[in-house]
């Protein structure tokens, strides 16, 4: 069984450098003729992940999918259980995500600029008066046509547990008066589990739960209250869905 995973770990990861590269050659390319372009870039993200799972044989599928907003934007909050949440979640999911990362990751330039090419954010959480200002800008795209992946754990779980979420993400909700739609995704911290190298071909699936919103009763709150409160509706929606 070792063997096996040591196996196929090496050829997953000849077949993600492989449609890294053709993706960074694409977006090359591209940027010739039309520079900037986040969706044509967001796409041809979409397209290679597809390429890649198929190849890896991980198979994905969706439920809820119908849940999903068609034209307001939403914070799609997720457990998380693996570094290959986001893909997974890029490929099924039709509106387009982008979501926020470290801004450590901008040190490493072609990953780096493959982020940003795409339109997602990079945050400096050690420069809270720059990292204030780059969540103001997401609350402002947030209330235009931005949707964005947020994980309220804060960090990956090494177990099937949901646990205790940050109020970031719903801080971000309310000052963007923006729904949250809980999301559960069961199977990728078993395709590539946290701290771990080895990876197995899985099937992942992801479950959408119904939107979230303040009722006009909750808005006569405070902030700190209604952060909690969709903190723990959301928390609770996830729970069910991992029922499911």
């Amino acid at each position: 069984m070792i063997i096996f995973r040591a196996i196929y770990s090496i050829y997953a990861i000849f077949i993600i450098v492989s449609i890294f590269i053709g993706f960074l050659i694409t977006c090359y390319i591209s940027r010739m003729f039309n520079k900037n372009n986040h969706q044509l870039n967001y796409k041809f993200a979409k397209l290679f992940l597809n390429i890649g799972f198929f190849l890896m044989q991980v198979k994905v599928s969706i439920k809820g999918s119908h849940n999903l907003p068609k034209n307001n934007p939403f914070i799609l909050a997720s457990n998380h259980q693996s570094l290959w949440d986001i893909p997974v979640l890029i490929v099924k999911i039709h509106n387009q995500l982008s979501f926020i990362a470290k801004s450590e990751l901008n040190k490493i330039p072609i990953l780096g600029w493959s982020i940003r090419n795409c339109g997602h954010y990079l945050v400096d959480r050690n420069k809270p008066r720059k990292a204030v200002k780059q969540l103001s800008k997401i609350e402002k795209d947030l209330q235009k046509d931005k949707n964005i992946i947020i994980f309220p754990e804060g960090t990956r779980s090494s177990s099937q547990k949901i646990l205790k979420f940050k109020r970031g993400a719903f801080k971000l909700a309310i000052n963007a008066n923006s729904s949250i739609i809980p999301c559960y995704i069961n199977g990728s911290g078993k395709f590539l589990p946290k701290n771990k190298l080895l990876m197995k071909p899985t099937k992942i699936d992801i479950i959408i739960g119904k939107p979230i919103l303040l009722s006009q009763k909750d808005k006569s709150l405070s902030h700190k209250e209604k952060e909690e409160l969709l903190s723990e509706k959301t928390r609770q929606q996830i729970l069910n869905l991992q029922q499911l």
